[in-house]
Parts: structure tokens; sequence; C-alpha cells
């Protein structure tokens, strides 16, 4: 691979040479516009001009651009596309050598892998000659897979998982990711009754989202409101916020009635929220038990995936709420704002509002090619989402990966991603000894 190859993918991406004079259809020309032009100097160095200076569109280049892969000029213009698993070509320390859908990945050790391991440089990665990740959709069927041995790994494991394993298999390492993604209710801005921040905070202040922390997360959580983004020095934390931020946060389903009778709505009022079935359903009808004791009567819809995607995130929904999970991380720096910009509809369909106040703060960050202002806009940016309540926020939902004992040097992923997309198969090993010792 050389600049010659990134060159002609971002030619491809953006429209802009190499035979192409389109971008992309998923291209994220929207966010900044495209380059103003691209250019392999040599085989080791591309140029890439920008029309405007921008701190996001260099991260998107070199840290968020996940759809941005490089690949072979000759493997596109032997096939075309790459869209079927057996053109998978790139430079990693696996090689793809069969997938059955709904059943199996299986990849096998690439010979050529470019890395070494950083504490034994003499060692060529990776370690192990396979690594199989199964596809098992049913939960029980996971773990079960896991106690018995069957499986090495396994990642997105529950506080109540965790529990069962300490109990039953104590041998099993357990590892705490970062807290990830906070399950959140989006409502319609654009209507009544939701188009009243009154309403939206008389919701919120509904939750009292201590003893949820406790009762349903374990008391893995804190209990404590959080905000939307997740960058170190790009949010503003809660020990941060007003006070009368803080007090909306708060547990109180007195001040909750009289904010709706204030809103003109006494008795409360009638809603739906409408999901997956494979949401955490269990979570929403904790919710309702809150918003019932404030007069807010809450009947949840369930859909299938496809129908859902197509109401919720091709046309929008036509009425009341549904489940939204911001606040993962997403995007390093400010591009987290952009991503949940009214504007940008393909992504923030649940709203169907663009807020000008905070749109022009989008603009202001995005634009400014002085991280310290960056930082500065975004925190605040991010405050007027909290005090907004454009969704009813809960809980960091904790996330954890259990690993067998024979399994070494395992490096867990804190957040986002796989151990296959971040590469970490690719120096732990399997101790025989360990696992013929436990059995297995």
């Amino acid at each position: 691979m050389d600049a010659y190859d990134v060159e002609y993918v971002l030619h491809r991406y953006f429209g802009l040479g190499s035979g192409f004079t389109r971008p992309r259809p998923l291209a994220r020309v929207s966010l900044w516009g495209p380059p103003v032009s691209i250019k392999a100097t040599d085989k080791w160095t591309i140029v890439i001009k920008l029309a405007t200076p921008s701190l996001n569109s260099t991260r998107f280049f070199f840290i968020e651009g996940h759809d941005l892969h490089i690949y072979p000029r000759e493997a596109i213009e032997k096939w075309g596309d790459l869209n079927r698993w057996d053109r998978n070509i790139g430079t990693g320390p696996f090689i793809i050598k069969d997938y059955v859908p709904d059943s199996a990945i299986t990849a096998v050790r690439n010979p050529d892998y470019w890395k070494r391991d950083v504490n034994y440089p003499q060692n060529q990665l990776p370690y192990v000659d396979k690594v199989q990740v199964l596809i098992i959709p049913d939960v029980s069927t996971r773990l079960a897979a896991l106690r018995a041995g069957k499986l090495d790994t396994l990642e997105n494991l529950t506080w109540d998982d965790l529990r069962t394993l300490q109990k039953t298999n104590p041998e099993i390492i357990t590892y705490k990711r970062r807290m990830g993604t906070i399950p959140s209710v989006a409502m319609l801005l654009d209507r009544p009754p939701f188009n009243d921040i009154r309403v939206r905070t008389a919701m919120q202040m509904a939750l009292d989202l201590k003893t949820l922390a406790i009762n349903y997360y374990g008391g893995i959580p804190n209990g404590l409101p959080v905000s939307q983004g997740r960058t170190a020095g790009y949010f503003t934390p809660y020990g941060e916020w007003p006070q009368k931020v803080k007090d909306e946060y708060a547990y109180n389903p007195e001040g909750a009635r009289k904010l709706l009778s204030e809103a003109g709505y006494p008795k409360g009022f009638k809603t739906t929220v409408t999901t997956l079935r494979t949401y955490d359903v269990d979570l929403l009808a904790i919710l309702k038990d809150y918003w019932a004791q404030i007069g807010v009567e809450v009947e949840i819809k369930l859909m299938e995936t496809a129908a859902y995607n197509s109401l919720v995130f091709a046309t929008g929904l036509t009425e009341g709420m549904s489940p939204a999970r911001f606040g993962a991380g997403a995007g390093g720096g400010s591009l987290w704002l952009v991503q949940i910009s009214g504007t940008r509809q393909d992504v923030f369909r649940q709203h169907l509002k663009s807020d000008p106040v905070f749109e022009a703060m989008v603009v202001a960050a995005n634009n400014t090619p002085d991280q310290k202002e960056e930082m500065r806009i975004t925190k605040e940016a991010d405050l007027y989402t909290v005090s907004q309540h454009w969704q009813i926020t809960t809980q960091e939902t904790p996330n954890f990966t259990g690993v067998q004992p024979w399994v070494k040097r395992y490096q867990p992923v804190r957040s986002g991603g796989t151990g296959m997309q971040r590469h970490m198969a690719s120096w732990i090993w399997i101790d025989p000894d360990i696992k013929k010792a436990v059995g297995r």
C-alpha cells in the first residue's frame, strides 16, 4: 500500500479524479464540503487541500473516517467494488478465509503482516494461526458457550451477565469497558406536547436516576446525569452544570407535575414510544411507570427492524417518542456536535427539528482551526443540549468482556469497536496447558 492507493480511494470517494467526477452516495461532503484537491506527490506522500481549515476534517481523514478504507486500485478496476466478503483486501493481521451467513467468520494468519510485537520486536505478529468469530444471536446461548469453554472471549456482557459469571465461573476474567451508550428517549420537538420545554423537563424530572442505577444497573453507574459528549475537554461535566440545570435532572415528581400544569397539561397526556422488539423493553417499562406517576400515559409500540428503520430513520416518526442512543462518544472533538445537528437529517431524523442557536455553535466549532476555541464552543454547545432536554436520558450502560484464563495478553478494548476491528487478536495467544488444567 502506498500514497497512490490513498489518492485513488479518496478520488473515488469524493469524485475528484482518477476517472471519478461524483462523490460516493454516502460521502460525508455535507459536513465541511469536499476537499479542493487530493494528490500523491510521490510513493509515500499525499497532499490534501481543503477549502476551509477545520479540525474535524482532519479528524475525519486520519481518525474518524471509518468508511475510508484504503484498497488497491486494481481490485476496483477488476471487480467494480469490494462488496463481496471474498474480495476483502487489506493490510491487517488476518485474511478472511470463509464466511457463513448467520454462522461464523473465519480468518487465518496473514504471513505478510507488517507489524511486530513491540515488547519482542523479533516476533512478527500475529501469534495465533486462526480466529473464528461465531454469530450467535441468542444472548443466553452466547453466555452458555462462554461458561462451557466453547468461546475464548465474549464481548458486550451486561452487569447481570457479570454477576452470573462471578458465581458460576470465577475463573473467567472480566474486563470493564468504558461506559458506553446512554439509553435515551427522543421526542418530536416540532409539535405538541414536546415542543414545550416545560413538558420535556417534567419528563426528565420524573425519573429517579439514582434508583435506576442501583436497581437496574447493579450500582455500576453513579446515578448522576450525564452529558452528550464523551471526549475529555469537549463536554461540560455534571459538576460544572448550573444549579438550575442540575435541579431539572433531579428526581422531583411533584415539580414535574407542576411544570406539566404550567404547560397546559394539569391532568397529563397520552403518548407513545415506538421501538424495536430487540430494544431494552424492560427499561422502557420502568420509564413508563415513572411517567405514569406524573400523569403521562405511555403506550409502548413494538416493531420489527425493517419497518422501524423505515419509520424512524427514513421518514421520521409521525407521533410520540422513540428510543435513542446518543452520548456514546460519537466522533472525536466537536464531531459529535455535527452528528446530532438537526440540519443533518440523514443522521438525526428522530427530532425533526433544527435549533438555530445550536446550529450556529456547530458551524463555529467546525470552522475554527484553533483547538482551544473549538473546545470552548463545544463545551458550551454540550451544556446547551443538556439544558434544552432534547432527549430524556437515563444512565450510561455498563459493558464488560469475559475472557478465558488460557487467553494470554488480552488487552481489552475500552470503548468503541470490537477486538477484531482494533487488531487486538494479533498479539494474543492461547496457553494449552492452562486450558487443559481447567478441563477444557
